[in-house]
């Protein structure tokens, strides 16, 4: 449902530019499906599907649909620096959850807890993570849709870097049980196919 959601306002928000970008061209929106079933073995219907010119357009798109203004964005640091940017064009505000090499990396649940409040809207989640190169468990997406389950947030995953991972199997955020409707997932033919 939020797919549909950020497709709506977005076809509302850029009206001269609806026709194009919100019908593109139905057999690349099909292989996309396509390419997603067979990868993760998760169906994903047509109208869950916006091709954009870029993740970082998607990601900006996101914001737009789904920040009113106040609204807070948490962020995990060190992160790509235009999550920020692109949350304060949309109104938001961005909250940093320090992540520390000296811990790996790990997300630490207290530290998220203590970010949220009734302003926190969205969390920005990068897998594998640039800058770091982090690449999180299941554990770690379990944790995560915990937290936003409990605490009614959207998740943008962006998940551009899925063939980095060089240990164990990339796992998307929205094939984990119950998040599908939660989750944004951005991905990206540049980095994957080293375009």
């Amino acid at each position: 449902e939020t797919d549909k959601v950020v497709r709506r306002q977005y076809c509302t928000a850029f009206p001269s530019a609806s026709l194009l970008a919100c019908s593109f061209d139905p057999e690349l929106i099909r292989s996309v499906c396509d390419a997603w079933q067979t990868d993760f073995k998760q169906p994903l219907s047509l109208d869950h599907v916006l091709v954009t010119a870029s993740s970082s357009m998607g990601m900006a798109l996101v914001m737009l649909s789904v920040l009113d203004p106040g609204d807070e964005v948490i962020v995990f640091s060190p992160y790509f620096s235009l999550y920020r940017t692109q949350a304060e064009l949309a109104g938001g505000v961005c909250v940093e959850v320090p992540t520390y090499a000296s811990e790996g990396w790990a997300i630490d649940e207290a530290r998220l807890r203590a970010a949220i409040t009734p302003r926190t809207k969205l969390i920005v989640f990068n897998n594998p993570c640039n800058p770091t190169g982090m690449g999180y468990d299941r554990s770690t997406l379990e944790l995560l849709g915990r937290v936003a389950e409990e605490h009614d947030l959207l998740i943008a995953a962006d998940e551009i870097y899925t063939t980095y991972l060089y240990e164990g199997d990339f796992i998307p955020l929205r094939t984990i049980p119950g998040l599908a409707h939660r989750v944004i997932t951005l991905n990206s033919f540049s980095k994957n196919f080293l375009m």
